[in-house]
């Protein structure tokens, strides 16, 4: 197996480091992974790995940045529990370094785009980041409550920060399933001009279907951010095209910071001097091309 890395460890590791597989292997534990990738990784790298294996989706061995991606897997380990490892093998090479990338992870990561956010914006400056965290992700703020509705409801806002009630809510590419629409609207076209008419009425339905399931998500997507304003949390939208245009993720950090300020009074002047130096806005969008998809 010429994928496979041998690691030799003259410390002595916590019985939780080894998983055993079957009678014939074992394999590292998620912790000692994180630690010995410490040795290998950028920082923003390994950041961006304790995402992964704190959240809930999982990328392409072989190829992490560009393969495909996995979701709605259970973590493999949280912050917590890498804290706790890390301080039993303090005299482990990559700990040190280990320790210190885990101060910018958060658990609960639900997707790539969350986990490059979470890691921007947690990062200090220093690492090419925003320097405004730490934050917190799809925590469930109460919308709802059962005098009101009869029931209690949440809503899981992508990310939160600490400074400020404000937050993120990515809508990728595919938030909208337009294309179901299109693909619904060309097949009732091609039944009509070759005269199935016996599919016709079928396929009508199954076009004002996808109409309606895209309708009712926007419908939930206005519902949702006015709920969490009425909760006194504002949940700025974020598009796929604000993170990969140029200069994107810095025009909507501006916006956010600025209803940080003007709304909650929060104290942004520091966060503002990162995003007017020229020099730091270059070595993000680099940074950030890196980490994307």
């Amino acid at each position: 197996m010429s994928d496979v890395v041998t690691h030799l460890s003259s410390a002595e590791l916590p019985a939780q480091s080894v998983l055993w597989l079957d009678e014939h292997a074992n394999m590292v534990s998620p912790e000692l992974l994180f630690v010995q990738m410490a040795t290998m990784l950028s920082m923003p790298e390994l950041v961006m790995l304790g995402y992964e294996l704190c959240g809930v989706f999982t990328r392409w061995a072989s190829d992490p940045v560009g393969g495909p991606v996995t979701l709605d897997v259970p973590p493999a380990t949280t912050v917590e529990e890498l804290r706790e490892y890390m301080g039993s093998v303090t005299r482990v090479r990559g700990a040190k370094r280990a320790r210190e990338a885990l101060e910018y992870v958060s658990d609960n990561a639900a997707s790539v785009p969350e986990a490059v956010l979470a890691t921007m914006y947690s990062l200090p400056s220093g690492w090419c980041g925003y320097g405004m965290g730490p934050v917190e992700l799809n925590r469930g703020v109460v919308v709802a409550t059962e005098q009101e509705d009869g029931y209690t409801r949440k809503r899981y806002p992508d990310i939160m920060f600490s400074f400020a009630p404000v937050g993120i809510n990515y809508d990728g590419g595919d938030h909208l399933d337009l294309d179901s629409i299109a693909e619904a609207a060309h097949a009732v076209a091609r039944a009509d001009a070759l005269g199935f008419s016996q599919d016709l009425d079928d396929l009508k339905r199954a076009e004002k279907e996808a109409m309606r399931a895209v309708r009712a998500k926007v419908v939930d997507d206005m519902r949702r951010n006015r709920e969490l304003i009425a909760q006194g949390s504002i949940v700025l939208p974020m598009t796929k095209e604000d993170l990969y245009e140029p200069g994107g993720l810095d025009r909507f950090t501006r916006q956010l910071l600025r209803c940080a300020r003007l709304y909650f009074g929060a104290k942004t002047a520091n966060y503002e001097q990162t995003l007017d130096d020229s020099d730091l806005s270059r070595e993000r969008s680099t940074l950030l091309r890196t980490l994307l998809p």
